[in-house]
């Protein structure tokens, strides 16, 4: 897909478990990402090491998640903000060369968890498979955050080192989602969006 990532098994008639391992495609410099759902309990230092296992010996470098207004970074190899990978949050990974990572768990689906939004900027993961009769765009997605209260303004996709922006309402920039990818959404209003 244009967008790189986790590939949508269900167009080959492949029926994704939670043992199976979904090839993600990892560019030199950041990858936004959706991690599998399982295994349960993982750190950033831990997704790392999983990427690391399959992709290459030290091809992450770092894992980056976006918490109150601001970026966190986890140095692979430290214990440094060696925070929790939350399901249905959206992760940036950094890699010192493009590669292949093979994710091994359950995957993100749409009845996974009902996400919690703050007014401004929120990273969120996408379901790896989503309903191939009802692909979803940005300006779906945007309506459907304020139809339950979160007054949705951009959604924003992270593509070759920089952000395209769709202002909800418009036409401009009204990309597909891919599975499996992270995705920022601006919300004027907090919400929950399930």
């Amino acid at each position: 897909n244009p967008w790189g990532g986790f590939i949508d098994a269900s167009s080959d008639g492949v029926t994704v478990g939670s043992d199976d391992q979904i090839p993600v495609a990892l560019s030199s410099g950041y990858t936004l990402i959706a991690p599998p759902v399982t295994p349960a309990g993982l750190l950033a230092e831990g997704l790392a090491q999983q990427i690391n296992a399959t992709a290459g010996a030290n091809v992450c470098t770092a894992v980056l998640r976006y918490a109150g207004g601001a970026f966190e970074t986890h140095p692979t190899g430290t214990t440094i903000r060696d925070f929790p990978i939350e399901v249905g949050r959206g992760y940036f990974v950094r890699c010192s060369g493009a590669a292949t990572w093979l994710a091994t768990g359950a995957p993100l689906t749409a009845t996974s968890v009902p996400l919690t939004l703050s007014a401004g900027y929120n990273l969120v993961a996408l379901p790896f498979l989503p309903d191939p009769d009802a692909p979803w765009d940005a300006e779906r997605a945007g309506d459907d955050i304020t139809a339950q209260g979160g007054a949705c303004s951009q959604v924003l996709a992270y593509e070759n080192g920089g952000f395209l922006t769709h202002p909800v309402n418009t036409g401009i920039n009204n990309f597909v989602f891919a599975a499996g990818r992270g995705y920022f959404v601006r919300c004027g209003s907090p919400t929950t969006w399930t």
